[in-house]
């Protein structure tokens, strides 16, 4: 009776053992696409350049600060219902008067070579250090200090010309890509990227050629956002990153990490092995080269709708 307890347990153990490494190593599935905060890029930039720079942010930051709660107290006076509370109303105005004159007074006392930090705390929530002074930049109303972060943004950018902070640089992705025949190897197309494709026969050599420049194309641009969200903070983890199809779309999207976070390769489907894809991936955000042959190439452009 022992022993048969014993092997029951044991029987249990590694059911326990093998459904945790299941699910350990089971795969993300697309959860949201990847965003970075504008305002956090923009003030990360800021805070390396010249303190000019940062006095610029500041002041427009001030501005746009008093001008939310300037806003504020003309839409409170167009409100013609009788208050609940008028005492407190008339604090909250008084309040809002000074927060004003406060803005306007510091911004009106900085000088170009005035040396100011800039942070973004957790939910958009912009900070400066200034004359020694830390300020809150908020909004009078919940729900708005995402928009006033973008105007601050807007304003800012619209000033010093900052898009390539906000978007990677969408140039044309250039490699080049050539048909190689042997005994060998019937058809094989190189890449430039270290990516060949090998195919069964000769047919429609023209058409086969297209589809294996759109992927890898589609490929280097995705490695470009991939690399340029990464050194921004957005999170990569490598046992994590795959190739999904997205859900209802027939998209491909690379999965960046356990959460699930994604960025588009392409608006149509493509069925890749991970292993070799994510070594690419990696080893060019790295700097090195990966060479890697895909046997019997058309399985990867005629995925599954």
């Amino acid at each position: 009776m022992r022993n048969g307890s014993l092997i029951l347990a044991l029987v249990v153990l590694a059911l326990t053992q093998l459904r945790a490494t299941a699910g350990a190593n089971a795969l993300p599935p697309p959860n949201a696409p990847v965003t970075l905060d504008p305002l956090t890029l923009v003030a990360g930039w800021i805070n390396d350049q010249p303190a000019l720079e940062r006095i610029r942010f500041v002041t427009i930051a001030l501005d746009e600060l008093a001008r939310s709660y300037e806003s504020e107290l003309v839409t409170a006076a167009r409100d013609r219902r009788k208050p609940r509370d008028p005492a407190s109303l008339a604090r909250w105005r008084a309040a809002a008067r000074t927060a004003i004159d406060d803005a306007r007074a510091l911004a009106a006392t900085l000088l170009p070579q005035d040396e100011a930090r800039i942070y973004v705390d957790p939910g958009s929530s912009l900070r400066f250090v200034v004359h020694g002074r830390t300020v809150m930049v908020d909004t009078p109303r919940v729900g708005e200090r995402a928009n006033l972060g973008s105007r601050i943004v807007a304003r800012y950018c619209g000033v010093v010309q900052c898009p390539e902070l906000l978007a990677p640089r969408s140039a044309q992705p250039r490699f080049r890509a050539g048909w190689s025949f042997s005994a060998r190897q019937a058809a094989f197309v190189e890449t430039s990227v270290g990516l060949g494709f090998r195919f069964d026969d000769l047919d429609d050599l023209r058409t086969r050629k297209q589809a294996c420049e759109t992927f890898v194309a589609a490929l280097l641009a995705s490695a470009e956002q991939v690399g340029w969200l990464r050194d921004r903070g957005a999170l990569v983890e490598w046992d994590a990153f795959h190739l999904a199809l997205l859900p209802d779309s027939g998209a491909s999207v690379l999965v960046l990490n356990h959460y699930g976070d994604y960025v588009e390769l392409s608006p149509r489907p493509y069925e890749v092995p991970r292993a070799p894809l994510t070594a690419w991936f990696r080893a060019r955000l790295e700097g090195r080269r990966y060479e890697f042959v895909f046997d019997r190439a058309d399985k990867i452009f005629l995925a599954r709708h």
